[in-house]
């Protein structure tokens, strides 16, 4: 026996140190990482996790992924005096079927849960208060390689914001799409688009868009867990929310297959969980807190895009500097003549939002009542249409204008007409006798205040309404 035991202690010894979790540089000089371990109850290996929704202290996690007896179990969270996640309370409870369950678990409009399962290529949608999975899209017939291992809805205030991005495992391949309803309660997945030049190394699973503000990130982010490098990566994106893949950077290393991904809405705080290695789940802190969602009527969120954005607050007689994902209240004069700004604002009273990006310009924020409210972006750089000696003239303003491009119920106003947008780019021009809509890309509604009629311009087109003579 003392044999044998000195030999197994002598193998162990010689064994390689097992992998441990380890953040990057630059990024392990201002996060933190904590391994909060395995939920009770929930069978491995670990899927998707995200908090269950309409609360903050009940996290949904997927259990036995990939086979076809995994369902989503719900259990309670601990948090700390600073809201963090901590540990866990309780033991799991199984709330849902969840067949196949992968790194893909988010709600969707309607607050259906949308569930990426592999290796069937399908994407399954459980209703509100349902057991069962109410349905099932084979999505080899949309052109989505085998198989679907994670969805997500880009969030308000991203780029791309509302699209439903995709992403295939091994292969890493990544897909724009968009859902609309079936009459059901639950949604048909449209106009999916492979985008070749987001193809993800690693063999991704959950990915998350990084909140604005945080340290280290330059610009729009995004991590995305991947299972065969046991790393996550953090990636910029683009425009419409797709990665850069020459941008790739490793955020954390010495993973043993990082596999679900999401925000904490309360800290901000990056959770993911691991398919193997104990099935575990990991905190990283350190991120900068999300801007709360924009109160109909009263607020709308404002992140800078690029070059410098003023603002001057209701009461203030001066602009300053606007800050990463600042809400503004309603009221605010916004000065992008020198840089380009995204405003987010409330489209119902339910919750939805609306998003755009506006520059080139100087406006003040309104919004309309209702359960449908319009944001409105009035234009007031200031004017000179006296008359007056030629040449002090010539250096006064006599024509002001205002770009936007997104879509919602935004509506840009001038002296003589608005324009509310169905989706576009477009621009609005006030000169002293008139006001320009013309649009670059969509359609807009323009609202001719002196003739009180309504006029359709569409791409490539312009509307010019004039002051009584």
């Amino acid at each position: 026996m003392r044999v044998l035991a000195l030999t197994i202690l002598l193998a162990a010894a010689l064994a390689p140190a097992a992998s441990a979790q380890v953040l990057a540089p630059p990024f392990d000089g201002t996060y933190s990482l904590s391994d909060i371990g395995t939920p009770a109850g929930v069978p491995s290996q670990l899927g998707g996790l995200t908090l269950k929704q309409g609360t903050t202290d009940r996290l949904l996690i997927g259990g036995g992924a990939n086979g076809a007896d995994g369902a989503l179990y719900e259990i309670g969270v601990i948090r700390d005096g600073g809201g963090h996640i901590t540990g866990f309370s309780g033991t799991a409870v199984r709330v849902a079927d969840a067949a196949f369950n992968d790194g893909g678990v988010t709600y969707g409009p309607g607050g259906v849960l949308f569930l990426a399962r592999w290796p069937s290529n399908q994407l399954g949608q459980t209703k509100p208060g349902s057991a069962i999975t109410d349905k099932i899209i084979d999505l080899g017939p949309l052109g989505v390689a085998s198989s679907l291992a994670s969805v997500l809805f880009v969030p308000p205030g991203q780029p791309g914001a509302g699209s439903l991005k995709m992403a295939s495992y091994s292969g890493g391949q990544w897909y724009d799409a968009a859902v609309a309803p079936d009459g059901a309660g639950t949604y048909n997945v449209t106009n999916v688009t492979p985008i070749p030049g987001s193809t993800l190394p690693g063999g991704p699973e959950g990915f998350v868009y990084v909140n604005v503000g945080s340290p280290q990130f330059t610009g729009p982010s995004m991590l995305v867990s991947e299972y065969q490098a046991d790393s996550v990566a953090a990636y910029s994106v683009n425009a419409n929310g797709d990665p850069v893949i020459a941008s790739r950077r490793t955020f954390i290393s010495g993973l043993d297959g990082a596999e679900g991904a999401f925000f904490d809405p309360v800290t901000g705080d990056f959770l993911f969980s691991t398919f193997g290695g104990g099935s575990r789940v990991i905190v990283i802190s350190g991120f900068a807190r999300p801007v709360p969602s924009p109160a109909p009527g009263k607020t709308v969120n404002a992140l800078p895009v690029s070059g410098t954005v003023k603002v001057k607050l209701p009461g203030s007689n001066r602009f300053v500097v606007l800050s990463a994902g600042q809400q503004l209240p309603v009221g605010t004069t916004v000065d992008t003549t020198k840089g380009r700004v995204t405003l987010v604002a409330a489209a119902d009273t339910s919750g939805g939002s609306a998003q755009a990006d506006f520059y080139d310009g100087i406006f003040k924020i309104g919004q309309t009542r209702g359960s449908k409210p319009t944001t409105t972006l009035k234009l007031v750089e200031k004017l000179s249409c006296g008359k007056g000696r030629a040449s002090a003239a010539a250096k006064k303003k006599k024509k002001r204008k205002l770009w936007g491009d997104g879509s919602g119920r935004f509506r840009t106003g001038g002296s003589y007409s608005s324009a509310t947008v169905r989706g576009t780019r477009w621009m609005v021009q006030d000169s002293c006798t008139s006001t320009l809509t013309k649009v670059a890309r969509g359609s807009v509604t323009v609202r001719d205040l002196v003739k009180k009629k309504n006029a359709i311009v569409r791409a490539g087109k312009q509307y010019v309404a004039k002051r009584k003579r």
